[in-house]
């Protein structure tokens, strides 16, 4: 789930853009490792709800445009496809995350 934020600010955002503040969040804020099951479970009781084809295809994007990266990485003893943003996309995705997902 995103963090204390205004309702109706996130709802401006497109779905692209949620999913890259949630990544930007686990990974920045929380210091965890986020895969694609765990960005479902914690994007679908959002104020702005995302199912889980709509996150696969935000995700394709952000990749296509070089705003995310992906790295397999091994967690409790299975390996997982980690997401993560890509450096100079950073200072963007923060921008959005600081002033609509805070």
């Amino acid at each position: 789930m995103v963090g204390k934020m205004d309702e109706e600010r996130v709802k401006l955002l497109s779905s692209d853009l949620l999913v890259a503040g949630e990544i930007y969040k686990v990974v920045k804020h929380e210091k965890k490792p986020i895969y694609f099951t765990k960005l479902v479970e914690r994007l679908k009781d959002s104020p702005k709800p995302i199912s889980r084809g709509t996150i696969s295809r935000a995700l394709e994007r952000l990749h296509d445009l070089h705003i995310i990266k992906t790295d397999w990485v091994k967690i409790n003893k299975q390996w997982v496809r980690s997401i993560a943003i890509s450096g100079e996309s950073e200072d963007f995705v923060k921008e959005i995350y600081e002033k609509f997902l805070k």
